[in-house]
């Protein structure tokens, strides 16, 4: 049976962090305007490399989630990271994460990539769905809505959803 879910997409960093630390505390700034409607589950897409203080952190906030009856999901992308680099350096024009370069000219940058989607969105986008009781190839007749924690800083971030049954929530 399908239902309604709303998730928060936790990325470990300062602003999911912030965002996860008032849901599981219920605080009143969040409480005041959604009431109950706060996020049941946190989803953290691991693309296998994040730093051993970012694995500890975020066994820290995923005790705290279980400690109030918040679930917690860790999901990962079909592909794995390290691989990829190694096949994208040398076969690719694009990159699916993010790499610096040098130029032949020597001028160093960060390579063109498309690794948001890949290794965050479509593994979130992937559990919501199950989470509201939708197979891969299903239609999906309720919503999930994604909260996303952002800062004014990465507002080119904000983008409507594509998909008609992800409605996304930045806060």
């Amino acid at each position: 049976m399908q239902k309604d879910v709303t998730v928060l997409s936790f990325g470990a960093g300062v602003q999911s962090t912030t965002l996860a630390m008032l849901i599981i505390n219920k605080d009143k700034r969040l409480t005041s305007v959604f009431g109950d409607n706060l996020p049941t589950d946190f989803i953290f897409a691991d693309p296998g490399s994040e730093s051993n203080s970012t694995y500890k952190h975020i066994e820290k906030i995923k005790g705290l989630c279980e400690s109030v009856g918040i679930g917690f999901h860790t999901v990962r992308p079909s592909e794995k990271y390290e691989q990829t680099l190694k096949d994208e350096l040398l076969n690719a024009k694009f990159l699916s994460i993010p790499a610096y370069i040098k130029s032949p000219n020597k001028k160093t940058g960060m390579a063109r990539r498309f690794c948001t989607k890949k290794y965050k969105v479509e593994p979130v986008q992937t559990k919501a769905r199950r989470l509201m009781g939708v197979g891969f190839y299903k239609e999906a007749k309720k919503v999930a809505t994604v909260w996303i924690g952002i800062s004014l800083d990465e507002i080119q971030r904000m983008k409507t959803s594509t998909k008609k049954w992800e409605q996304k929530s930045f806060h």
